[in-house]
């Protein structure tokens, strides 16, 4: 059966009455925490469990039958087993399901964790229709999960915190769990050890950070000025995943290339843009329709080569590696050119 992640949070100590559980989705954060809460319900009900985070090279020697034989007993303390599987690559689906459904389980819970599965994935459909197994899909944290997570972080530092400040905190963090603790994390020791209010953070915070890597890109390639110079000299955030935002510049440089080809063959620009994989988020669509206009295609293949180009320089540690990187930035942010109408 599939289950929502805050319904499933929330009622937890009703579904641990069954054996298996599927958990996957990006939200990678949301993933190993309903896992661990998953163990923990588990040993606060029974404290005689114990964890096996099966490998992968212990996965491709035994079958799947095999690993629910040798671990389906008591080990030498008398523990009973939580098989967690982490992203394993399956060479068998047919012979995980057959496991699930036919093998006589005796104390073995088993908890399979995905960052990705497709909608037509034969373990999801398995454990969505199966009411003996948990299916619950992670996608990015609702604004309601976001607040809860300040509240409780800022409760488990002795931190007061009112609910108009876990507003204007939710509103600038962004949408995956592991991020946001993460950034809170950093925000309590600007807190605790640089002595500041919660006011002085807040404004700091308006100043440098956006609310992903998305924005930025967003932002940046659609020439928007008003935090860009902010974000680039001030901000940690920025000097210290130049690699990550190149890798996300290059994605997003060549989703348009992708988008501006099948318009030039013929495609409706709505029918090139839903082809993409993954899709654009729907309130980034009216930006990426404009950029697509307003980038030419030799244009977008100088800028990807240039990535290349700055991507190389990082990995061979040249001194000159940020400036020429910050340089292109400037160059994408401040490019002026007549959009064209599709």
């Amino acid at each position: 059966m599939i289950i929502k992640s805050s319904v499933f949070l929330s009622e937890l100590k009703q579904y641990i009455s069954k054996r298996f559980f599927l958990i996957y989705g990006p939200n990678l954060g949301k993933v190993e925490y309903c896992s661990k809460n998953i163990v923990k319900a588990l040993k606060e009900k029974e404290e005689k469990y114990g964890v096996v985070n099966v490998s992968q090279e212990e996965f491709l020697k035994e079958n799947f039958s095999g690993l629910i034989k040798k671990y389906d007993c008591h080990d030498i303390f008398g523990k009973k087993n939580i098989l967690v599987f982490s992203s394993i690559e399956i060479r068998s689906i047919k012979e995980l399901i057959e496991s699930l459904d036919n093998y006589k389980f005796n104390y073995l819970y088993i908890i399979l964790k995905f960052e990705n599965l497709k909608k037509k994935s034969e373990i999801r459909d398995f454990f969505e229709k199966n009411n003996d197994c948990i299916c619950v899909p992670c996608y990015e944290e609702t604004s309601w999960e976001k607040k809860k997570t300040i509240k409780e972080f800022f409760k488990n530092e002795n931190l007061e915190i009112s609910s108009a400040q876990v507003e204007q905190l939710s509103e600038k963090l962004t949408n995956e769990k592991f991020e946001i603790l993460s950034e809170l994390e950093k925000k309590i020791i600007f807190l605790k050890h640089k002595k500041k209010t919660i006011e002085e953070l807040l404004n700091k915070f308006e100043k440098t950070v956006f609310h992903d890597e998305t924005e930025f890109i967003y932002e940046l390639v659609s020439g928007k000025k008003q935090k860009i110079n902010d974000y680039l000299f001030n901000s940690g955030q920025f000097q210290n995943n130049e690699i990550k935002i190149i890798n996300f510049l290059s994605d997003h440089f060549a989703k348009l290339l992708i988008v501006k080809g099948k318009v030039q063959e013929g495609t409706s620009l709505e029918e090139a843009i839903r082809s993409l994989k993954p899709p654009i988020f729907f309130k980034y669509i009216d930006r990426f329709k404009m950029q697509v206009g307003l980038w030419k295609e030799n244009e977008i293949n100088e800028v990807l080569k240039q990535l290349y180009i700055c991507q190389s320089n990082f990995f061979e540690g040249l001194k000159s590696a940020r400036y020429k990187f910050l340089f292109l930035i400037l160059k994408i942010l401040n490019k002026k050119s007549k959009s064209t109408v599709y």
